[in-house]
């Protein structure tokens, strides 16, 4: 099944370089156009799970419920370089959950992939689990990380991998009770981290308007000691996005989530940003 694209897009990828050793990506709008080429990176679901900028939740059917039918649905993604999906097609999973999922799974957005800076044509998979309404809520715990010095309360357990968006950094990502996103990006920087986010992302505010942003506010913050800076603000595509960055004493913190405007900001983002502690490793 494909399905049709838009022929122009924003990509928020601003490359923010910093000098001595930190080098991150985050939000700026570019020009992307879907291409023909019929050449695909293959990636891993759960690498892609954490590019996902909107998802849509599938309808569980009537008669599915009234049959009292659970399961997974696993379908075949065809994602573009500009993070719409193009294709799916159905692997497994009970036939009677499989066209609600390709609905719902087809409206969903993704950040771009990008290699070697380049967005890519990707071919991955998407896990959708039905359950009934007997089945527990979730559960909210905290996490702790040594070896990237940090624990946070979420109500799942996020799977780190690879992040695509800043290179030499891992992303802990995972689905809000609510459908949102959130994801925390960390990679390795040094004691100057802190002044040099400051003045970057001042620069990134005072041209906001003239890349296409409309910035809703920006504040320096502080994370279990440690300086940084929180902004939130719209971006080209229309969605609104929350960042929090926070310098520990050798690492970068990314917090991050979106939402779509006509929507309430996600009522658990605070209580995920308000459990963000840094650790020592043992």
């Amino acid at each position: 099944m494909r399905f049709p694209t838009k022929n122009m897009v924003t990509l928020w990828t601003f490359l923010l370089v910093v000098r001595f050793g930190l080098s991150v990506q985050t939000s700026h709008a570019v020009a992307c156009e879907p291409s023909d080429s019929t050449e695909k990176v293959e990636v891993s679901e759960g690498v892609m799970s954490g590019l996902i900028v909107h998802r849509v939740q599938p309808t569980y059917p009537d008669l599915a419920k009234q049959s009292k039918i659970e399961g997974v649905v696993v379908l075949g993604a065809i994602i573009d370089e500009c993070g719409h999906v193009v294709d799916l097609k159905p692997i497994t999973g009970p036939p009677e959950l499989t066209a609600a999922t390709v609905t719902a799974v087809k409206q969903w957005e993704y950040k771009p992939f990008l290699l070697s800076g380049r967005p890519r044509v990707v071919a991955t998979r998407v896990r959708v689990k039905f359950k009934l309404d007997d089945t527990p809520s979730s559960v909210w715990k905290e996490y702790a990380y040594p070896e990237t010095s940090f624990a946070i309360t979420l109500p799942e357990e996020p799977h780190p991998h690879e992040s695509s968006q800043m290179p030499n950094a891992i992303v802990y990502s995972v689905t809000l009770p609510d459908g949102a996103r959130f994801s925390l990006h960390t990679e390795e920087a040094n004691d100057r981290c802190v002044n040099i986010v400051r003045d970057q992302l001042d620069n990134a505010k005072n041209t906001a308007e003239s890349r296409g942003f409309t910035v809703l506010s920006f504040r320096e913050v502080e994370g279990s000691g440690y300086a940084g800076v929180e902004f939130i603000q719209k971006v080209p595509t229309g969605k609104i996005d929350y960042e929090r960055w926070i310098c520990g004493a050798k690492r970068l913190y990314v917090l991050a989530s979106f939402w779509d405007p006509g929507e309430s900001r996600p009522k658990e983002l605070q209580r995920i940003v308000d459990s963000f502690r840094l650790i020592t490793k043992k």
